[in-house]
């Protein structure tokens, strides 16, 4: 990615770390030395979010136009959604989510709600036609994780971005983008699930408009089915920190479990709030 000319092709307010020197360790490993960003404190708000989702848009746009990138980043279209379902969610938490000793812990009894688990396999159940839905959406690059905790925020341009981490990069359906960006302080507990309807309509309209400045219209309502079931396939199953249950329990623990499981409710009615496939296609 550093060494292709990715760099040309970022929109302004969008740049990469400065890369200061590559050193050849042999055995296919590389040392980047790369910039240390100084980076802002202030709390992401609802202007900084619209302000990088339309960068996000116009980023698709361009890395899906312009061809710039070497051939191994690129992967097949929808390779990402589906090699992430049954890599992490089919293998791990699908399983550990079907067994009852799950849902009798302490710790997850005291914080989902009496549907939630009836929930998720309702909208397991639907999961194989989400995927169809998305392929057939236009396919575009993305960044693969665009999280705030990936788009830095540099004290010397504080309304721009430093994108890191694209190690999930590839072809993928329209507004995958948005999935990460909307949960990603939500899944780390540092914002209030009550907001995410609030973001998820801002960044949808600023992403759809960012398409659109660079030449590659698409409708909004195609933009939100790639944006949701993507972000479902990816978060839903996963949001309940299941990895944890081992440990001693503590007040920050049950909060924790608390927060991902009105997380997890989020996650799961806007999965089955979807339209149908039909509904989805790309004309």
């Amino acid at each position: 990615m550093y060494a292709s000319d990715l760099a040309s092709s970022l929109p302004a307010g969008l740049r990469l770390p400065r890369l200061h020197q590559v050193d050849d360790l042999g055995a296919d490993r590389l040392a980047l030395w790369l910039e240390d960003v100084a980076t802002v404190d202030t709390p992401w708000d609802l202007p900084r979010f619209g302000r990088v989702a339309r960068l996000l848009g116009r980023l698709a746009a361009r890395l899906t136009q312009d061809g710039c990138l070497p051939p191994l980043t690129v992967g097949a279209p929808g390779a990402g959604n589906r090699t992430w379902y049954t890599g992490r969610v089919l293998v791990a938490a699908l399983p550990a989510l079907r067994e009852d000793p799950t849902w009798a812990h302490p710790l997850v009894s005291a914080s989902a709600d009496p549907r939630l688990r009836a929930d998720l396999f309702e909208l397991a159940k639907r999961v194989p036609a989400m995927l169809d839905a998305l392929d057939q959406l236009r396919q575009m690059f993305m960044h693969g994780d665009a999280s705030p905790q990936n788009l830095l925020v540099p004290v010397d341009d504080p309304d721009g971005f430093v994108v890191i981490d694209w190690s999930m990069g590839g072809f993928v359906a329209v507004g995958y983008d948005l999935g990460q960006l909307l949960v990603g302080l939500a899944h780390a507990g540092q914002l209030d699930v009550q907001l995410l309807p609030v973001i998820h309509d801002v960044i949808l309209g600023s992403y759809t408009a960012g398409l659109a400045e660079e030449g590659m219209p698409v409708d909004e309502e195609l933009v939100r089915y790639g944006f949701d079931a993507a972000l479902v396939v990816r978060s839903a199953f996963t949001a309940l920190p299941l990895e944890r249950l081992a440990e001693p329990p503590t007040d920050e623990l049950a909060e924790r479990f608390a927060h991902r499981a009105r997380l997890t409710r989020y996650l799961v009615d806007l999965g089955l709030s979807l339209p149908g496939m039909e509904r989805s296609r790309h004309p």
